[in-house]
């Protein structure tokens, strides 16, 4: 959807990007554990870079035949910051 706003054009993405999640290996392939496809059947690089996620988008992935010897996880890696309190 396109909406037009004076001479700016602001377009919203209401549909998710869908990734196809399959395979599992414990050895990278192009820095990917697993096989990442779009819903044309492209392949896509994650791991490495090629793929890049968009800020405000949504993505969905779907298993498509993931190993079970080595289940898909998202995780977001945090790191964790300690602080010192004192009293001046």
């Amino acid at each position: 959807m396109k909406i037009y706003l004076n001479t700016q054009i602001l377009i919203i993405y209401n549909t998710p990007i869908i990734i196809k999640v399959s395979g599992g290996v414990t050895s990278e392939i192009n820095e990917d554990y697993y096989t990442f496809k779009d819903s044309n059947g492209n392949t896509l690089q994650i791991g490495n870079g090629t793929f890049r996620f968009m800020r405000g988008r949504t993505y969905k992935f779907e298993a498509d035949n993931i190993s079970s010897d080595h289940p898909f996880k998202i995780s977001k890696n945090i790191r964790r910051q300690l602080f010192s309190w004192r009293y001046l």
